[in-house]
């Protein structure tokens, strides 16, 4: 079993973190005593991956699982003690190209990516 399952597709990714946000509403805010009110709205989680070292065929087959507006993410979920199935975004990616000798690319270490709850 992999650690996360992006559109039916398995990854390992070399490190995890999760990031619980809870979302406030318009009402929540501060009064005029200093008194902190809350409007909680959600609580939506972001998950950041990072690969270490990642071939060329596995980086294809990630971009291509994340290349929708929105996807089903399995993963394992602190909070609930247990893997779950959610449907998730992704924030920004950036390929760093290691090297291009002999025909063959060569990623370079450190490509993270950020899925973000719906």
């Amino acid at each position: 079993m992999a650690f996360i399952t992006i559109n039916q597709q398995e990854f390992n990714p070399a490190s995890c973190q999760f990031e619980y946000e809870t979302l406030d509403g318009e009402n929540a805010g501060r009064t005029l005593d200093g008194t902190m009110h809350r409007d909680v709205v959600s609580t939506k989680i972001k998950i950041n991956l990072e690969w270490n070292s990642i071939t060329v065929s596995e980086m294809s087959r990630l971009l291509t699982a994340l290349d929708s507006p929105f996807f089903t993410v399995r993963y394992f979920n602190p909070q609930r003690g247990g893997f779950v199935t959610d449907t998730f975004y992704c924030g920004n990616r950036s390929v760093p190209v290691y090297s291009f000798i002999n025909n063959q690319i060569k990623y370079n270490s450190g490509f993270t990516v950020n899925l973000i709850q719906r």
